[in-house]
């Protein structure tokens, strides 16, 4: 079994690369148009993340969650 070892490590630090990356590509594509209704409305940072960013992002987040990556 020790020969899959470093396989594993391989494919464990690719996945979590690939997850970077598609969080990043994602957070690129929150349309700026709802954080600028936001700002008119009175809405400070924590209800933005909350209410605009983490649920736009919950597709590209989930499978990170449960694979534990």
């Amino acid at each position: 079994m020790k020969i899959f070892g470093p396989l594993y490590d391989r494919v464990i630090e690719w996945s979590r690369h690939r997850f970077a990356e598609r969080y990043l590509a994602a957070l690129q594509d929150v349309p700026r148009h709802l954080y600028e209704a936001a700002d008119i409305d009175g809405a400070g940072s924590a209800w933005r993340l909350r209410h605009i960013t983490l649920p736009l992002l919950r597709p590209v987040m989930m499978p990170a969650v449960v694979l534990g990556t």
